[in-house]
């Protein structure tokens, strides 16, 4: 068997795709190596074009958030809860709810936010304000669960502020109640 030659593709500054073999494509971070399941992409230029996905993230290093970083996530579960069955991409809502639900890997969270910022850029080229809306809550949703850890290259310290504004924005293109969403500040209050 010949041997296998790496080859490295720079994406952003600490983050890199790496590809060995014709079917092993992984990418890198600061929190570790992660495989990619199923990926189809193309490579020019440097740059990965077309649907990478979502990845694993039990493969990211645990992470430890406090007690308040805790009572806002619960904040968040809540809110992703209210939006379950009405978000026209289930697969993004199910990946960002289960980040949300785990705690121990929010370090996963600025992984999870690339695939649904460059799904973001799609939606937003497509004019598709419904799905739009969705990215940007859970935009905000994974940049503050990643800032949770405490991590060496953190989003905008003021990224957890816009969680609710987003989530009022979603209710409201998507047709939920603004009172369903002021309810979960009600219940986890208590």
């Amino acid at each position: 068997m010949a041997p296998t030659t790496s080859r490295i593709f720079p994406i952003f500054p600490g983050i890199v795709f790496l590809i060995e073999g014709p079917r092993q494509i992984f990418w890198a971070t600061t929190a570790g190596r992660i495989e990619l399941d199923d990926v189809r992409c193309r490579l020019g230029g440097g740059f990965v074009e077309g649907a990478v996905g979502f990845p694993s993230i039990q493969s990211f290093t645990e992470s430890h958030p406090g007690p308040y970083e805790r009572q806002m996530g619960g904040y968040i579960v809540g809110l992703l809860r209210v939006f379950a069955g009405s978000m026209p991409d289930l697969e993004s809502h199910a990946q960002v709810s289960e980040l949300a639900d785990t705690p121990g890997r929010w370090s996963a969270g600025h992984a999870v936010f690339d695939e649904v910022r460059r799904r973001l850029l799609a939606a937003t080229k497509a004019k598709d304000k419904t799905r739009a809306w969705q990215y940007y809550f859970e935009e905000s949703c994974c940049q503050a669960m990643y800032n949770a850890t405490e991590p060496p290259d953190p989003f905008d310290p003021s990224s957890a502020f816009f969680v609710v504004a987003q989530a009022l924005g979603l209710a409201q293109t998507i047709g939920i109640s603004l009172d369903v969403v002021a309810a979960v500040f009600r219940s986890n209050a208590q």
